[in-house]
């Protein structure tokens, strides 16, 4: 007799675009088991008339696992009063209320977003958050502390969940807008998500401050719909959503075997920045950094070391790097490798023309396959093979399952 599949609702407050993600590494980790039944209604249904699967409504619900995102304590007394297995993916809420959760790093996004900024040349910054949630907390804390250990300061402006200045758009974020006119430019401005982020941008077009050129300004998610329809398009730090889909499968796999509930986070490292056009730019007045910036951005593409690019520039290599430790806090070639990086994801997220993996390495400046797999998969926790997929993906519908 055929083995019944265990029954698995994943239920979720709102129709953000990472959810969509999240569910695929849900059902690719399920099928890689021999398949769930899995039940979810997106909120995004109400619209059409339907109506979303909420959890008071699964009280006597005859399923085998749960996956949901909680950000109330109503909502943890609610599933307190469940019988099945449960695994929270929200980050609204510190930790350590019971229920086991797997999160996105957010105390490591932070991080990834301080280190692309300090690429770029910058010595000041700001970060824009929530007052309330956790993740937006940790968010901060690991921006505020990579930019700390290189002894730079980060201002700091809390929104309240939910406030909002009265009043139309244009005045609604009024007190934004003073406080992003006090900071000193040229700014790195780091935002917690990426909506936020698209309300720095239409504030900074309203003051007349030029994105890149007085304010770098990064989001969090690499949701596609905010990003690339901003002006201009809006880099962004991606989470990661599939892996944290695939973790989520993966303890409530665990916990529906019966075993023990960890008493920790399950925490999913950030896949890294996916650089567009609001920081597409360089900072530092250095001039040996600066003609290193200048010969890079010339010869996009070309394979070459640092100690050629030194003899090419007519600059020693030791000055070279003294100078990016001093300026920068990375070796040049590090920054050479972030930049082909950079230069193959766009490539690979270039629909117009399909290029081979051969193809892409050779027009990002790698040597060889083999340097430009580890490299990228170094640099963004995926194979070029992956994330090409994996971003494709997300251009397509939403999944349904």
């Amino acid at each position: 007799m055929k083995a019944k599949k265990p029954l698995v609702a994943v239920i979720y407050p709102a129709s953000v675009p990472w959810v969509s993600e999240c569910l695929r590494g849900i059902k690719a980790h399920a099928d890689a088991l021999g398949g769930w039944d899995l039940v979810t209604s997106p909120p995004s249904l109400r619209s059409a008339g339907e109506e979303s699967i909420h959890l008071p409504a699964l009280r006597e619900w005859k399923g085998d696992g749960l996956i949901t995102c909680l950000t109330t304590r109503a909502e943890e007394r609610a599933i307190a009063r469940l019988s099945v297995p449960v695994v929270n993916l929200s980050g609204w809420r510190r930790p350590g209320r019971g229920v086991p959760r797997v999160n996105a790093d957010h105390r490591a996004i932070g991080r990834v977003a301080a280190e692309h900024l300090l690429a770029l040349g910058l010595r000041r910054f700001a970060y824009y958050g929530i007052e309330g949630p956790w993740f937006s907390e940790e968010r901060e804390k690991g921006f505020a502390e990579r930019l700390a250990e290189v002894g730079l300061p980060c201002a700091v402006y809390r929104q309240r969940a939910g406030e909002r200045d009265e009043g139309p758009w244009l005045s609604r974020y009024a007190r934004l807008a003073r406080w992003l006119s006090a900071q000193p430019r040229p700014l790195g401005l780091l935002a917690v998500h990426d909506y936020r982020a698209r309300v720095v941008i239409e504030l900074c077009a309203r003051l007349g401050f030029a994105v890149p050129g007085d304010v770098a300004v990064l989001g969090v998610d690499d949701d596609q719909t905010a990003c690339d329809y901003c002006v201009p398009p809006l880099s962004s730090v991606s989470r990661d959503p599939f892996a944290c889909g695939v973790a989520a499968a993966k303890l409530l796999a665990r916990l529906m075997k019966g075993e023990r509930s960890p008493t920790r986070d399950t925490l999913v490292p950030p896949a890294g920045v996916v650089q567009r056009g609001s920081t597409d730019r360089f900072y530092d007045d250095d001039p040996i950094v600066g003609r290193v910036i200048a010969y890079a951005t010339a010869h996009v593409g070309d394979a070459y070391t640092v100690a050629e690019l030194a003899r090419r520039i007519k600059v020693s290599r030791r000055l070279i790097e003294l100078r990016f430790g001093a300026r920068l806090g990375i070796t040049p070639h590090d920054y050479l490798l972030r930049r082909r990086v950079d230069r193959a994801k766009a490539l690979l997220l270039d629909t117009t023309t399909f290029r081979s993996l051969g193809e892409i390495a050779a027009q990002s400046g790698f040597g060889c396959l083999r340097a430009f797999r580890e490299s990228f998969r170094a640099g963004t926790g995926l194979t070029p093979a992956q994330y090409r997929e994996r971003h494709a993906a997300q251009s397509r519908s939403t999944v349904t399952v």
